[in-house]
Order: structure tokens, then sequence, then C-alpha cells
């Protein structure tokens, strides 16, 4: 009976001991576990990054009810669904660590979402959203609760920020102060974030690898300073549909825009810098507040542009007014504005260097409403006002004025004395387009075709002409026709000369012989040399190019080209995707464009998106020295004179 009695105590105590011990492991490891095992992101496979862009958003405060300057839990249910909806896959800190520093890329619409506040109501109920949505958050704190004194109750325990780390959901970064705090307070704190968007100094450099600013815009990509990103703020006033369709239009816009201003309101495509920007009965008013010398407005999607058409029509201005295709928040830009009575073209190739004009034109009297258009091209603009060609020739930029947002605004010396109104603007990237002969028609320009090629030639990067035919045995005839002409055009609309060789006939055995192969490729070397060409345009029929002697053959003229400095383009004749090794084999695949001209043949550049981006150039993450300087998105354009 004893021994039965003290079994019975030995097992209600061992039972009593097992018990607190899998309260004790649940409290440490349990929710976090489970968290993280059925509820976590899901991974990122390394064959889905290609990207080299994503962006960053910022999530204002989160309640269990709408609040003044806060997003209820049932709000950003609806922001994150949309996201998710929408294409969007979220990246951590260590994706944004790793890009940079070693140039792993990112999947197609990496979006990294952040949330800057300290309440642990706002986590728990941002983490049950994220949760829902199988995404990742990242957390930027100012203090921890131990840290807080008096106020603890509003901040997050050590205990908890554990637990979010350990349930694989969060990351955590700190929140810039005047003082930060040491990171060891609440462990790995990988990345700063300027709420209020000033500069603050760093007392812990080397523990900030990554910095953050809060902005309008959140778009960053390989050529952007790691220290220097930036957030997208949303706004919590704005219903979770329009926040994401304005996540959205963060992106590089690849659609034109054109805006009468019919409807009411700013909208989602366009963000108002400072000063009054009105947008109603079919109008765009631009006027500066009392206390401002300038006013404008930003299109957004549109900061990491390089060759675009703008075009607007301006009604009436005062003082100054400029028209921006290429601004850059490091103080570079390509504007176009009215002034004094004239029109000006200007640059400014760096923040330390002078406005440089690049030529004026007077405003006629009576010529306002004026329709202008501003076609970037490389290092090229061309200017058209009211239909008309300004200044007879394309004009030449520098070349560290690369890439830029669209931007309008009015500036005077004295305050709200400036103003502009604009009835219609239309802005769109130029993408690539290549003109060329049709080949059932004459290779001779008549009077029409002449005009048609004309009006193409404005938004073409290159003219192919069919100057060299190749026959079936490989050999190489050059006929340039209309030379005088054709060059002419090409430097006028600063378009490059890249003539088209037809290898259509060409016979599969010549390529498959030495020989064979070292003829054509030195017929066509000598061609290009002959022509004065900077490339050469080889159409090939799409059986044709995926075998390997064909790519073989294309590696070894492309060498040759090099050598002379001039580039290879390859154009298939049929549809259908290239196969992948062409691209390696060829500076650029063309195919005919679904767009029909009547006299002309345009081309279009098909290859991939991840070509077309830039590549991401690594870093080192390692602190230059303790004094950080952040580039700053508002800064005001206008008043450089």
């Amino acid at each position: 009976m004893g021994d039965a009695l003290k079994k019975s105590y030995a097992l209600a105590w061992l039972l009593m001991l097992a018990c607190a011990g899998f309260g004790v492991a649940w409290g440490l490891y349990g929710r976090a576990y489970v968290r993280r095992r059925f509820f976590a992101a899901p991974a990122i496979p390394e064959s889905a990054r290609t990207e080299s862009q994503f962006v960053a958003i910022l999530i204002p405060r989160v309640r269990p009810r709408s609040q003044k300057y806060a997003l209820s839990s049932a709000e950003l249910a609806k922001l994150l669904g949309g996201l998710k909806a929408s294409g969007h896959v979220t990246i951590g800190l260590d994706d944004v660590e790793g890009f940079y520093s070693r140039g792993r890329l990112l999947p197609p619409k990496a979006l990294l979402i952040a949330f800057s506040e300290n309440d642990p109501r706002g986590y728990a109920l941002s983490d049950r959203a994220l949760k829902r949505f199988g995404m990742r958050g990242v957390a930027f704190i100012r203090r921890t609760a131990e840290e807080a004194g008096d106020e603890h109750r509003q901040h997050l325990t050590r205990h908890a920020i554990s637990q979010m780390r350990l349930g694989g959901g969060w990351e955590f970064g700190w929140a810039a102060e005047p003082a930060p705090a040491a990171a060891s307070a609440a462990g790995e704190g990988r990345a700063l974030l300027d709420t209020d968007g000033l500069p603050r100094p760093l007392r812990h450099p080397e523990l900030y690898p990554l910095r953050f600013a809060a902005s309008e815009m959140g778009l960053n990509d390989a050529l952007d300073d790691p220290r220097a990103l930036r957030m997208l703020a949303l706004r919590p006033e704005r219903a979770p549909e329009e926040n994401v369709l304005i996540v959205g239009k963060t992106w590089p816009r690849a659609a034109e825009l054109s805006d009468d201003f019919r409807a009411d309101g700013v909208g989602t495509d366009w963000i108002a810098g400072w000063g009054v920007v009105s947008m109603r009965h079919r109008r765009l008013a631009l006027l500066p507040t009392p206390r401002h010398t300038s006013a404008g407005v930003f299109l957004r999607g549109t900061e990491k542009w390089r060759d675009a058409t703008v075009e607007f029509v301006l009604k009436r201005y005062q003082k100054e007014f400029w028209a921006y295709a290429r601004l850059r928040d490091e103080g570079g830009f390509v504007r176009i504005g009215a002034r004094d009575g004239f029109w000006y073209v200007e640059q400014k190739a760096g923040p330390s260097l002078p406005v440089n004009m690049l030529a004026r034109a007077p405003i006629a009297e009576g010529s306002l409403p004026a329709s202008v258009r501003f076609v970037l091209k490389g290092g090229s603009v061309l200017v058209y006002i009211n239909g008309r060609m300004q200044f007879g020739r394309a004009l030449r930029l520098s070349p560290s004025v690369d890439r830029g947002r669209v931007f309008l605004g009015v500036y005077d010396g004295r305050a709200r004395s400036s103003l502009a109104v604009l009835t219609s603007v239309r802005a769109a990237p130029l993408g690539d387009v290549w003109i060329t002969t049709r080949s059932d028609l004459r290779r001779e320009f008549d009077e029409g075709r002449l005009e048609a090629l004309r009006d193409e030639a404005v938004y073409a990067r290159a003219l192919s002409p069919r100057w060299i035919t190749v026959s079936s045995d490989g050999g190489v005839l050059v006929s340039e026709t209309q030379g005088v002409l054709v060059r002419s055009m090409a430097g006028f609309y600063a378009c490059r000369l890249v003539p088209a060789a037809d290898a259509g006939e060409l016979a599969s055995a010549v390529l498959s012989r030495e020989d064979g192969a070292a003829r054509l490729s030195a017929g066509l070397a000598a061609a290009v040399r002959t022509l004065n060409a900077s490339g050469l345009n080889l159409r090939l029929r799409g059986d044709q190019a995926g075998r390997p002697e064909t790519l073989a053959f294309l590696a070894r003229l492309r060498d040759g080209l090099h050598a002379q400095r001039a580039e290879l383009w390859v154009t298939l004749d049929e549809g259908g995707s290239p196969p992948p090794a062409l691209s390696r084999a060829a500076d650029g695949v063309l195919r005919p464009s679904g767009k029909r001209r009547q006299s002309l043949e345009l081309l279009e550049d098909i290859r991939s998106s991840a070509a077309a981006g830039p590549a991401p150039a690594t870093v080192s993450l390692q602190p230059r020295s303790a004094r950080q300087t952040v580039i700053r998105a508002q800064w005001e354009p206008a008043k450089t004179k």
C-alpha cells in the first residue's frame, strides 16, 4: 500500500513537472515554433530571382478600429490582401543586404513592408495580418519597454521582440532619433529609418548597413546607395484600395500617361511636391503659397526613367515655368521652360556644377497656348513647339544626366509671384523601336514614304536600311541606296545607323564549314566598315537562330564587330521566343513589331526584362565613416539658377 502511494505521488510530481516544463517551453518557443512552422512566408526559390529592383513601403500605425493617423486591422488586411493579389512578393532585410553586398537578385515585384511604431497592440494586429497572408515585416522601433521607464506599457518588451524574431515573420531596425539607442538593447538592428526626413548622426554606424528615408517614393534599384534608400510612406486617410494602386504605380511606369485633368484632385498618378497644385476644370494650375517662391508636382513611377517623351500644352505662365524630363535628387536635370519671353533648354550635370543653357528661342506673340514635345534619346534631346522642330537639330546632353523623374514646376525670386496653367500632359517611356524598309517595297524613299519616316524617326532608336544582302553561298553584297538622305535623317533625329543584312536565304551548310563561316564573318565585318555604321542588324529565320552552328557563327561575328567598335543585333523574321543562347551570342535581339505602317517596318527589342534593367553592382556595406550623408527627395529644383 505504501509503495503504491509513493509511486502515485512520484507520478503526480513528474506529471506536474512535465506540465510546468511544457508550459515554460511553450512560453519560450511554442508560439514562435507554430508561427515559423505553419504560417511563415514561403521561401523564394533562386530560379525566381530575376529582378534588380524593389519597392519599400511604410505602414502607418495599426489599431483595432479606425482612428486619426492610423489604420484599422480590417483596413490593414484589405491592404495586404490587395498587395498579395497584385503579385507582390515580400522580402526582408537579408534580401536587401544580399542584393547590395553580393549582387543576389530579387523576385519580380519584390516588396519590403515596414512598420514604425512601438505599441505592442499594433504589432499584434500587424502580425495577425501578415500571418494570414504569408508575408514578412520589418519593425522599426525606438526603444524597448525596459528602457521606456514609466511608458513601458506602450513599448515592446525584449521577450516580445525575441518571440517575433523566433517566429520568422519579423526583422528589426531602429527608428532614427537625435540619440539612437545602442543595438545591444534589443539585439541586432540591421537598418535605420528616418521617419521625419531629417538627417541624424549615427552613434553606431557600423550597425546600420542599410538606411531608409520616409518619402513619397519607394522604388530602389542597383544604382542606389544602400545608405540612401527610399521608403514610400502610405497615408492612413486613403482607402486601402487607393494605397494598393499607389504602390503599383510606384514601380517604373511602362505605359503612357495622358492626362487632361478632367478629374478633380491630384489622384494617384501625381505627387504634389510643394506649393499649391490644383487639378480641376480640365487644367493643372501651379501656384506658390505665401511662404514659397516655387511650386511643383512629380509624376509617380518615373524616377528611374532614362529615355522618354514629355508633351504638354502650356496655356499661360508668369515669371518661370519648367518641365523636367530627367530630374535627379542629387541635383542633376534636363529641362525645358518659359522665362522672360523665351523658351529655354537647360541641363545641370551635377550638384556642384552650374546650370548650362543648351539653346533658347523666342516665344512668338500669340503662340500661347503652346504645344510642347520634349523627346530624350540617350545623349540627345529633340524639341518641338506647336508641331515645329526647334533649333534645327538634336541637342547634345551630358552623359552624367542619364535618368530621372518627370517634374513640373514654377519659380520666381519673390514669394507667390509665379504661375503656370497647363491643359494637358502626356508622358511615356521611349521604348526600343527600330525602323527599316519593307521587303515587299522598293528601297528608295519617295516624298510620301519620306514623310512617314520623319514621323517615326522622332521616337526611334535606330534606322536599319536594307543595304546588305547575303546570298545562299555566303557571299556579301553592299548596295547603299539613298545613303546621304538616310544618314542625314539618322543624325537629324538622333538615331543610330545600323544597316540590315538579310540572311534568310543562307544555306545552313555554309555555317557548318569553318571556311564558310570565317568568309561570311569577314565579309559582314568589311561591309560594316565600308558603310561606316555603328553596328549590323542580321536578319534570320526563326529556325536558323537555335542551331549550334548559327550560335557559334554569331559569337564569332560579334567579337569581330566589337574589335572595330560596332555591335551585332539579330532580327528574327518569325514569331516565338528566341532561344536563351541567342541573347548571349548577340548584343540584342529584335523582331517585327505588331504595329503596321504602310511603307515602313518597325522592329522592337525582345530582350528579357532582366537584361533591360540595371545589373546589380555589389557594394561594400562596411561603414565608410561615422559621418553619413543621405540624399533627400525634398529638393526644390526650380530654385536652381
